[in-house]
């Protein structure tokens, strides 16, 4: 059999209310080279009878339930994509919801270029009703390719929001270190698009093809109460510095940015004291860190 142009991989976690639109979205695509790999990762809720009632559908190759759960997303989607047999990858997130025309959109945009490794739709926010939201809080990326465009917008934040919206090339996904991937729980995508994008490119459509589901159990909410944003995305900064030269000037750009984003929320002290370390072993030689502190002081950058 001629392997499919597309490898839809849904790893589920308990998102049993969403699930069924979710499925729909993706089995009713116009474009319909693809094959769906469902992987629920030890759900408690209603989850498993209805993966099961999808299941026999044709597009399904894989079913795949974990008998415990694994503790991070990211390994759901490295055991996806040792299973895909596609030229191209849709991490489809099961509380998200796709247009129909996703996949007929976008996978014409990589003849755009051979360097092109990911192609994004632009997204709506929905709550969990399926209502939109008007809210967007995400700065887009403005340059396409270079390792600049990494130093600009990756240094203190994930602006690629929500994977659903995206459809990688295959061989880039599985050039990257998964090894390093799995151990985070938050901020695995954010090093995904660094690994892919320090040397290939991205483009957009934008068309608004994927709808971003807000509620209390998304992965977003729980980073945020736990902290994952700061100390997993300290690290995804120190690993853009470890591998992309970044100038002065922007390094002290880069630390304002987190010092004011960390001031902005209300961490416990635990997560204060250990971000703050971090910025200290991060930015250093301790005379940098120690400067930049009397600078905000005395607001020379505000």
């Amino acid at each position: 059999m001629l392997s499919p142009k597309v490898s839809i991989i849904l790893p589920n976690y308990n998102h049993a209310p969403f699930l069924q639109q979710r499925l729909d979205s993706i089995l009713n695509q116009s474009f319909q080279d693809f094959e769906l790999i469902l992987l629920d990762d030890a759900s408690s809720d209603d989850s498993l009878g209805i993966l099961q009632s999808y299941a026999q559908h044709p597009k399904v190759s894989h079913f795949i339930v974990n008998e415990q759960n694994s503790g991070s997303p990211f390994i759901q989607w490295q055991k996806g994509l040792a299973l895909a047999k596609g030229e191209y990858v849709w991490i489809a997130e099961s509380d998200d919801i796709a247009e129909h025309t996703f996949l007929e959109k976008l996978i014409p945009l990589f003849n755009q270029d051979s360097n092109i490794s990911v192609v994004i739709s632009d997204y709506s926010l929905v709550d969990e009703s399926g209502a939109y939201l008007k809210k967007r809080t995400n700065v887009e990326i403005k340059s396409k390719c270079s390792k600049r465009m990494i130093i600009e917008h990756f240094c203190t934040g994930n602006p690629i929001v929500n994977v659903s919206r995206s459809i990688i090339k295959t061989d880039y996904l599985c050039k990257i270190s998964w090894t390093t991937v799995i151990n985070y729980k938050y901020a695995g995508d954010w090093l995904i698009w660094c690994m892919i994008l320090s040397d290939s490119c991205i483009e957009f459509h934008p068309e608004k093809l994927s709808h971003y589901r807000i509620h209390k159990n998304s992965t977003s909410n729980k980073a945020k109460k736990e902290g994952l944003f700061f100390t997993e995305g300290l690290e995804i900064y120190e690993w853009i510095n470890k591998n992309i030269p970044i100038p002065i000037k922007d390094k002290i750009k880069i630390y304002i940015r987190w010092k004011k984003k960390i001031n902005k929320y209300n961490l416990n002290l635990e997560i204060q004291t250990k971000t703050n370390n971090q910025l200290k072993i991060i930015f250093k030689p301790i005379a940098f860190y120690r400067i930049m502190n009397l600078l905000l002081s005395l607001k020379r950058f505000f």
